[in-house]
């Protein structure tokens, strides 16, 4: 199965009071092996930020912590 491309969802935070300027983003993606990778992008706007991925086989059940 695979997911349609999508463009990510794309949230901000912003709090000039605290000099807070932060964005998350979060995509899926089918992977090569027919799994399915959800991508999370986080950090300062602005800025390249972190990435996470973790991938999920078609039956799976478990919730990443």
């Amino acid at each position: 199965m695979t997911c349609p491309a999508e463009p990510p969802l794309h949230l901000e935070r912003i709090d000039a009071t605290r000099n807070m300027w932060r964005y998350y983003e979060l995509e899926v993606h089918p992977t090569l092996f027919g799994e399915h990778a959800l991508i999370r992008t986080w950090g300062r706007i602005g800025a390249q930020g972190q990435r996470m991925i973790v991938t999920f086989s078609e039956g799976s059940s478990r919730v990443p912590g």
